[in-house]
């Protein structure tokens, strides 16, 4: 993947999601979070005007731990869609923890006790310096304070359900930290599926579409479209929202002003070489290139369910109707094995970025 490595940084795919180190959104519903292990009852009740979001960055710091960075963030601030800042006032966190190495980093877990915050990346604390921090917006206006301390308790009620309670100082104070609720677990370790579905996914509802011809970014024999199917409470264009969504990185034949009919076939990347191996009638399987934070190739994704899921393999087959009518239909796996189905038949919007 030469000349696709190349280009990396221009075909990334902008994953919409919450807190400072992404897009967030202050569309989710109470139903969204209200998932407690019925064994717990004594669990809290869930914190409603926060949102957050978890990041597993695997030994991260190379000190023999699972580094999750976790984000917590007013729902008072809103991300504009249009200037790409977030606007409003209220706190975003962001913390640093140091774990367990998870099993599976597909399912990493942020194991519960009492964090302290220092620079040495061991378990049981979070890291200082810059990696954890709090960002205050007034008037929609941001200002980023380093944390130089703080202690974090961290309970957990099974599926996913967090208590993070604590307190973090920066040069302008202590900010309490109060959060009960669900959070996301997203993996960013550059090792395993990158999915965490853990049943298969029928798209139905699928209402906007859109194809984007990159040109000949990855190849010389192919040109490379970027194919996108959303559904509601998703702005597809701005890659933003909370409801569903698959992109299909798919190679088309050169000099092509659309899709041709046809079926497409998942490649695997990582057995990929150079040009040769981009042909038409290929797609390319979903991704994740750490040094950029990148997403590349095929995904489906759902924010509002935290879930989102690199393909893997499979095939999309094409109707070209002419008029940018199509039929997309497509039968695909993330590496679970979980299939990722469904069918979208209308108008697509057609943007040429070809050089």
């Amino acid at each position: 993947m030469k000349k696709a490595m190349e280009k990396l940084a221009m075909l990334a795919l902008c994953v919409a999601m919450s807190v400072s180190f992404a897009a967030c959104s202050d569309d989710k519903s109470d139903d969204g979070y209200q998932v407690v292990d019925p064994t717990t009852p004594e669990a809290p009740e869930f914190t409603t005007n926060l949102i957050s979001e978890g990041q597993y960055r695997g030994d991260y710091y190379d000190a023999g731990s699972g580094n999750i960075l976790i984000g917590i963030s007013d729902n008072t601030i809103v991300y504009d869609e249009e200037t790409g800042k977030y606007v409003g006032n209220g706190k975003m966190i962001a913390i640093s923890f140091n774990t367990a190495t998870a099993e599976d980093p597909d399912f990493a877990t942020l194991v519960q006790g009492k964090y302290t915050g220092n620079n040495s990346n061991t378990k049981g604390t979070f890291t200082l310096g810059g990696q954890t921090y709090v960002v205050t917006y007034k008037d929609s206006k941001a200002t980023k304070a380093t944390v130089t301390k703080g202690t974090i308790t961290v309970t957990t009620y099974g599926d996913g359900v967090y208590q993070i309670e604590g307190s973090l100082v920066t040069g302008s104070g202590a900010t309490p930290v109060h959060y009960v609720g669900k959070i996301p677990m997203y993996n960013r370790s550059f090792t395993g599926c990158m999915s965490n579905l853990t049943s298969g996914i029928e798209l139905s509802g699928l209402k906007y579409a859109a194809i984007i011809n990159q040109g000949t970014y990855y190849s010389d024999q192919s040109e490379y479209a970027m194919v996108g199917l959303a559904g509601d409470n998703y702005t597809l264009l701005e890659n933003y929202g909370d409801g569903q969504c698959i992109w299909l990185g798919l190679n088309v034949s050169l000099g092509s002003t659309g899709v041709p009919s046809g079926t497409y076939s998942v490649l695997n990347s990582n057995e990929m070489g150079d040009d040769e191996d981009f042909e038409p009638f290929t797609a390319i399987d979903g991704f994740y290139y750490p040094p950029l934070d990148g997403f590349y190739g095929s995904w489906y994704y759902h924010t509002g369910a935290g879930v989102e899921a690199a393909i893997k393999s499979g095939n999309v087959t094409v109707v070209n109707k002419g008029n940018n009518q199509y039929t997309f239909t497509f039968n695909l796996k993330d590496g679970h094995g979980n299939p990722i189905t469904g069918t979208y038949e209308g108008t697509f919007v057609y943007i040429d970025n070809k050089d």
